[in-house]
């Protein structure tokens, strides 16, 4: 699998600007990531959107919430990328405890090889 044809799922803890707003100044790593790896990217707005999510946003915390979107869209992608161990370890309990294709990891090599992205600082895996 590499970075041009793996479907990628790139949850982040923030909240992307529309896609059509373009700011001045540096872009936000997770923007470059996402135009990198062709993602679709499920950010804090999407909780924001839905009424039952921010209303389960409010009792279990955003993370958690998109922890449980990712884990509903997850069969639609190939590998699903988090930004933190905040939606990441949620995340990886309800991989555990589901019946998915993906296993929980810790590591880059399955998203992005080096020599398709030597930009991209990767650490190095044991």
């Amino acid at each position: 699998m590499n970075a041009t044809t793996a479907k990628v799922l790139l949850v982040v803890n923030a909240t992307a600007p529309k896609a059509t707003v373009r700011r001045e100044g540096p872009r936000k790593d997770y923007d470059a990531l996402a135009e990198h790896l062709g993602a679709e990217v499920l950010d804090r707005g999407q909780v924001e959107q839905a009424r039952a999510a921010r209303l389960a946003a409010r009792v279990i915390g955003t993370a958690a919430v998109q922890s449980w979107l990712a884990f509903r869209r997850c069969r639609r992608y190939e590998v699903v990328v988090t930004d933190g161990e905040g939606i990441g370890l949620p995340l990886a309990l309800l991989l555990k405890t589901g019946s998915h294709r993906l296993s929980p990891r810790h590591d880059w090599a399955p998203v992005v090889d080096r020599q398709e992205a030597p930009g991209l600082p990767l650490a190095a895996s044991s």
